[in-house]
C-alpha cells in the first residue's frame, strides 16, 4: 500500500468519518454510536416479529435452492470450503519469502486473486440469506444503521428515518460504502506502519476523539 492510501485509511480510522463523492455531491458516513446500534437491534426485532409468518426460505434450504436455480454446485461449494486453507498457506509463503522481492510480488498477486475469487463465491453462496428470518433481521439492522449514519456535506442527516428513504440513492451510496470497507488485512498493515507508530508514540492516551472498543 502506498503512503497516500495509508494516510487516507488512517484518517478514516482516527476520525470515525468516511467522506465520499457520488454524482458530484459529497456525503459523510459517521461511525454509529451505541444508541443507534441499540435502536437498530430493536427495530430489526420488531420488524421480524411483524413478518415472522411470511414465506421464508429456511437456512437449511438455501444450498439446494441455489443449486436448483443453477448458480451453485458441489464443485463451487468445495472450492469455497478450501479457500481459507489456500489463503493461509499463501500467507505462510509470504512470511517465508520475506527477503525475496521477486517471489513476494508474485505471491501478493496470487493472494489478491484468491481473495477476489473467494469474495465473489462467498457473495453468491450467501446471496439468498436475506430471504431467511435471521438474514432479513440482519439486513434491516444494517439498513437502519446506515440511514441514521449518512450525512450530506453540511453535516445534516440525509434521511430522517427509514420510512423516508430514497432507496435509489440509498442503494447507490451503500454500494460505494461496501466497495470501500477497510478489510482486515489493511488494518493489520496500518498497525505495522511507521505512521501509526508515530501517532501512538505522540498521544497514547487520546488517540481517538471517542471511547474505543
Amino acid at each position: 500500500m502506498d503512503q497516500i492510501s495509508l494516510n487516507t485509511y488512517l484518517s478514516r480510522v482516527l476520525s470515525g468519518i468516511y467522506i465520499f463523492l457520488y454524482r458530484d455531491n459529497t456525503y459523510k458516513l459517521r461511525y454509529p454510536n451505541i444508541d443507534i446500534k441499540y435502536e437498530a437491534d430493536v427495530y430489526a426485532e420488531q420488524e421480524y416479529i411483524k413478518n415472522r409468518f411470511n414465506d421464508w426460505i429456511n437456512t437449511e434450504d438455501i444450498l439446494s435452492t441455489l443449486m436448483m436455480i443453477g448458480v451453485w454446485n458441489p464443485i463451487l461449494e468445495k472450492e469455497l470450503d478450501d479457500f481459507p486453507k489456500k489463503i493461509e498457506d499463501l500467507k505462510v509463503d509470504l512470511y517465508k519469502n520475506a527477503f525475496n522481492s521477486v517471489k513476494i510480488k508474485s505471491l501478493k498477486k496470487n493472494l489478491k486473486n484468491l481473495n477476489s475469487r473467494y469474495n465473489f463465491l462467498y457473495g453468491v453462496r450467501h446471496s439468498l440469506d436475506h430471504l431467511t428470518p435471521s438474514g432479513y433481521a440482519s439486513l434491516l439492522k444494517s439498513q437502519y444503521i446506515l440511514v441514521h449514519s449518512l450525512y450530506n456535506n453540511s453535516s445534516v442527516r440525509l434521511f430522517e428515518d427509514v420510512g423516508s428513504v430514497n432507496f435509489a440513492l440509498f442503494n447507490s451510496l451503500t454500494n460505494i460504502i461496501h466497495e470501500n470497507i477497510i478489510p482486515a488485512n489493511t488494518f493489520r498493515e496500518i498497525s505495522r506502519s511507521d505512521l501509526w507508530r508515530n501517532y501512538w508514540s505522540a498521544n497514547k492516551e487520546r488517540m481517538f476523539n471517542k471511547p474505543t472498543v
